[in-house]
């Protein structure tokens, strides 16, 4: 008979230990991985860069194209030219423009002297002293968006002009130069700081 058979045969299915096939599952769907977040070329401008031209809300606009080598026809030494040719404006010392800013503001002068400072992450600006003064009379010197300032220029002699800015510094970036650069003292800041700021067309380090 069927049902004699059909028993039999599941009898045989338990003897023999075999199971019924497996029951049929849906795949699994692959995971959805989603995407990091793009990583920005430059990292945001900060307040101080802003308050001191590292950057500027659309970013860097200077560039190392401007950069060039040549003789010092002063001393015949090595020099790194940056920005446009200087034009012999006016020359003035760190000193006299820092005792009577507003005497130059808005004039384009000229500055002789060491660089005692620069902007290491965007290079967008430099500090210098008149040659041999450790008094701590600086100035900074802009060079966003005419020219980036040449890695490892601390220490070098530099000519450069530029438009004179007088300006308010806010004390968040007054710290920061003073205790991130070592220009000027932290411990007498205690607002907004005047400053005298030059925004440079182009410059002679050597």
């Amino acid at each position: 008979m069927k049902t004699g058979r059909s028993m039999l045969g599941f009898l045989t299915i338990l003897a023999l230990g075999c199971e019924a096939p497996p029951t049929e599952q849906a795949e699994p769907k692959p995971a959805v991985v989603t995407p990091a977040a793009a990583v920005p070329d430059k990292p945001a401008a900060t307040e101080h860069e802003k308050a001191g031209g590292c950057a500027d809300d659309h970013g860097m606009a200077a560039t190392d194209e401007t950069m060039r080598k040549a003789k010092d026809p002063k001393t015949g030494a090595d020099m790194t030219i940056v920005g446009t040719a200087l034009t012999g404006a006016e020359e003035v010392s760190v000193k006299d423009l820092v005792a009577k800013p507003d005497a130059y503001a808005g004039k384009t002068v000229r500055l002789e002297g060491d660089v005692n400072a620069m902007c290491h992450h965007r290079r967008g600006w430099f500090s210098m002293q008149d040659e041999g003064e450790r008094a701590g009379t600086f100035v900074r010197v802009i060079t966003n968006p005419a020219f980036l300032v040449p890695a490892g220029s601390i220490g070098k002699k530099v000519r450069t002009e530029g438009k004179v800015d007088v300006t308010e510094e806010a004390p968040a970036a007054a710290r920061h130069y003073a205790e991130g650069h070592k220009i000027g003292d932290p411990s007498k800041i205690d607002g907004p700081v005047k400053r005298v700021i030059v925004h440079a067309t182009g410059a002679e380090f050597l």
